[in-house]
């Protein structure tokens, strides 16, 4: 009978079971740093994203703080949406604006009916509602009035990420230092 033992094939090969085991990690030893890789491509993009958004809805504050501190410093009224101005400035009122340095710089602050999108502007390395390439994200800043000498400011950038909404909001509160 030579020498044949009970329980192994004569050919000595894997079985079926131990085939698909062995496929089976093989396949997991693949896919799981893909997954991770695309996870971490993920993550990446998106602390890009809302580093970007918050920058922009701080940047809406310091324009806000900016406009302040130019009309305190020439004598007009604190809350003045123009530059030089004497007496008679508009003044920011209650309400939601789109600001960017270029409308801010000129004066013009027309209120919000709907957030237009942000545009970045290579060259000059800016994001305004004046000229650039289109961006996801869209800024709006909420002014309101809790007393007479403060004022609240809420700067809210938008933007949609892998068809999923997503936004940034920065609060500060804004006082009459004169």
């Amino acid at each position: 009978m030579g020498n044949f033992r009970l329980g192994m094939s004569p050919a000595g090969g894997f079985t079926l079971l131990e085939t698909i085991v062995a496929l089976t990690l093989v396949v997991s030893a693949i896919v799981g740093p893909f997954s991770l890789a695309s996870r971490g491509v993920f993550g990446a993009k998106f602390s890009r994203s809302k580093l970007i958004a918050l920058n922009l809805a701080q940047e809406g504050i310091e324009i806000v703080r900016a406009m302040r501190e130019n009309n305190v410093l020439i004598g007009a009224d604190w809350r003045g949406l123009t530059g030089p101005c004497a007496s008679g400035c508009a003044r920011l009122q209650d309400g939601s604006y789109q600001l960017d340095v270029y409308t801010s710089a000129s004066g013009s602050t027309p209120p919000v009916s709907s957030g237009s999108a942000l545009l970045f502007d290579e060259s000059a390395g800016l994001y305004s509602q004046a000229a650039g390439s289109p961006t996801p994200f869209t800024r709006v800043l909420d002014i309101s009035t809790p007393a007479p000498a403060q004022m609240r400011i809420v700067s809210t950038v938008r933007w949609t990420e892998s068809n999923i909404p997503r936004q940034a909001r920065v609060e500060v509160v804004l006082y009459n230092w004169q």
